[in-house]
């Protein structure tokens, strides 16, 4: 593994709207906005064109960064990282599709931010554990500090080679960020990187669970906090039925929550950025938004009302809030994520409007 590098202090942060030297940070009130790129289909992780095609529609809508996922397998037993899977055929992005997407998102103007997963290998399929439940002792924690280390390298030096804007070490990997055993880890894995990529020209980051950020214990070594910013928006009773919640409800605890994401950035004197955020179009989803499937019952609307209050709040934020990226654009038409956006969809039309009257 490559020693740990140093980096410079953060200059002071710019207003939304202005532009620091090295554009570390936003240009314009349009690239608070992006979205995740992610298919776990492999006929379409084969195919550059879906994936050009897909960063134009995310162009389309108004978004001005796209986020390129890459995913690999870990053994839950023994910590071996690996690009693929014993248990099923799902195949991660190819590097080819991954520099096709970058390639277009470049052509555009975009910026491109890396974010490297990992998803516990299972015989049900991808996703179907989370990553956050991965806990590891012993020779599985020397193994995949090792293959996980090199995994996250590989990912860095394709960040650099595509003038990525932001790169993440990780991604809720809530077992293994809390742990002390598990420190010095990170810190060597994000001073590697940093010498990677030249921390003056990409941030580095970790994506945090909102139920994980406040006992990472390394955020003082990155640039920057990511916030997988999944909170619940209401119980779910209030959001049971069709109408509920209302905007109102959803706005005011929306608030709540980037209230106290800006005072833990005051805290640690560090800038966050929203990493994920979406909801699907199912009922009570705004209770637990992390849950793919909460209820079988759709309800659109309740999704609607949380994307145009998210959005009216994120407007309001100054710039302790760098961005955010809506989870997920639709790479795949046949992708059964139900989180997915689609182009020409209801969703997409309010991300869309937003962002206009931003401008």
């Amino acid at each position: 593994m490559i020693g740990a590098g140093s980096c410079s202090a953060l200059a002071p942060l710019p207003l939304i709207g202005e532009c620091n030297a090295n554009n570390k940070y936003l240009k314009t009130n349009q690239r608070l906005y992006g979205a995740s790129a992610v298919a776990w289909n492999g006929m379409a992780n084969e195919d550059p064109v879906r994936w050009r095609d897909g960063v134009q529609e995310m162009y389309a809508c108004g978004l001005r960064r796209v986020t390129l996922v890459s995913y690999a397998f870990v053994n839950p037993t023994t910590g071996s990282v690996s690009r693929e899977s014993v248990n099923n055929l799902e195949r991660p992005p190819s590097m080819a599709v991954l520099l096709a997407a970058a390639q277009e998102a470049a052509s555009l103007g975009m910026e491109v931010s890396v974010r490297p997963w990992v998803e516990i290998d299972n015989d049900v399929g991808a996703g179907d554990v989370w990553r956050g439940f991965l806990s590891l002792d012993g020779e599985a924690r020397h193994e995949f500090t090792e293959t996980y280390g090199r995994y996250v390298q590989e990912l860095a030096l394709f960040a650099k080679e595509i003038s990525a804007s932001r790169f993440y070490v990780g991604s809720e990997l809530r077992g293994l960020t809390s742990k002390s055993e598990f420190l010095s880890f990170w810190q060597h894995l994000i001073g590697a990187c940093k010498q990677i990529l030249h921390c003056d020209k990409c941030v580095v980051s970790y994506a945090a669970n909102f139920n994980e950020y406040e006992e990472v214990g390394f955020w003082d070594d990155l640039d920057e906090i990511g916030i997988d910013a999944y909170a619940p928006l209401a119980t779910e009773a209030q959001s049971r039925g069709a109408g509920n919640p209302s905007e109102e409800m959803i706005t005011k605890n929306f608030e709540r929550f980037m209230q106290r994401l800006k005072a833990f950035s005051r805290q640690l004197n560090k800038p966050i950025f929203i990493s994920e955020w979406g909801v699907v179009p199912f009922d009570t989803s705004v209770s637990e938004p992390s849950n793919e499937l909460p209820s079988t019952i759709v309800d659109r609307d309740e999704a609607l009302k949380a994307y145009r209050a998210v959005l009216g709040v994120l407007r309001t934020q100054g710039n302790w809030l760098q961005g955010v990226d809506f989870w997920h654009w639709s790479i795949d038409p046949y992708e059964d994520s139900n989180y997915r956006i689609e182009p020409n969809s209801d969703i997409s039309a309010v991300i869309k409007s937003a962002i206009v009257t931003d401008l």
